[in-house]
């Protein structure tokens, strides 16, 4: 089968039956921008972790590029040369512009320079790319950190840099991740208008479905209106079925959904109890293990 004439949509279908040349074909054209995808770091670095559970050389490959080459992280050449020994081919000689033919580019396609690109009538690649990721990286390290100011301070930063420079494949994306590191420091501040505000940016919730459960755990801190709450509820089930949420993510939303099912919430989804019990056994099923004590209780 050749996996490169596939449709988006037919390598997804593969994707859900666990075809492993379908995982590394689509999270490379995650990750490139490649066969018209729009490039979805995010998307590509699950991808490639789902592939590297499955041991397959292609996803190593793939993290040991985003490693290597600080796309989505920092750069870490240690990761970098382990997933390199993993995929089986030599790590690529940095000092030397022509690349070994029996190095990664045998198994990831490879990226073309701005060079070649305005040559190819394509929009050049922007240059400080790699230094507004890794700025986003430090900007969301702080954040964890409770260091809110500094978080703040490095987000507007890139806001501000991306603004002087020409649009670019990532542009979309960095804007809408550093606005997603604003919402959760205001969410942590309880600055939940705020937060909202950069919830509601282009394509934040869209690289970020968790948003919608910050905003449901914010509408009930604030005690907000049966009506706003019964929305929430409706859009935490609608967001269940995004590929963009971790395990753990997936596990705090089933659990909250569980929660407001048990306060009165969407009774016109049927029994009660049944819900919360099925949403709690959901959310224990992801690890959560708040989740798998109520489910106890329910039983």
């Amino acid at each position: 089968m050749d996996y490169k004439s596939l449709s988006e949509e037919e390598l997804e279908r593969l994707v859900v039956q666990k075809d492993g040349e379908a995982i590394c074909e689509l999270g490379e054209r995650c990750m490139y921008g490649s066969c018209g995808h729009e490039i979805n770091l995010t998307r590509a670095y699950q991808l490639f972790h789902k592939g590297e559970k499955m041991g397959l050389s292609r996803a190593y490959a793939g993290l040991g590029e985003m490693y290597r080459n600080g796309i989505r992280f920092a750069k870490n050449e240690t990761l970098a040369r382990e997933y390199y020994r993993k995929a089986n081919v030599p790590y690529p000689n940095e000092e030397s512009k022509e690349r070994n033919p029996k190095s990664v580019n045998e198994i990831l396609p490879v990226k073309q320079s701005p060079e070649q690109d305005k040559i190819a009538g394509k929009p050049a690649a922007i240059v400080s790319d790699r230094e507004i990721w890794e700025k986003l990286e430090a900007a969301e390290s702080l954040r964890k950190k409770n260091d809110y100011d500094g978080a703040e301070a490095a987000c507007k930063e890139v806001i501000q840099r991306i603004g002087t420079v020409p649009a670019g494949g990532n542009t979309w994306a960095m804007l809408a991740d550093a606005y997603w590191i604003l919402a959760f420091t205001a969410f942590n501040q309880h600055s939940f208008s705020e937060m909202e505000q950069y919830l509601a940016k282009a394509e934040v919730k869209k690289r970020h479905p968790w948003g919608v459960y910050l905003a449901a755990v914010s509408h009930r801190l604030v005690q907000a209106p049966d009506a706003m709450i019964e929305q929430d509820l409706h859009n935490l089930i609608g967001v269940c079925s995004s590929q963009m949420l971790s395990s753990q993510d997936l596990g705090d939303i089933y659990a909250l959904i569980a929660e407001l099912v048990m306060e009165g919430y969407g009774k016109q989804k049927g029994d009660t109890m049944q819900a919360a019990r099925t949403f709690y056994k959901k959310a224990a099923d992801c690890g959560n293990e708040y989740a798998r004590e109520q489910w106890k209780i329910l039983s």
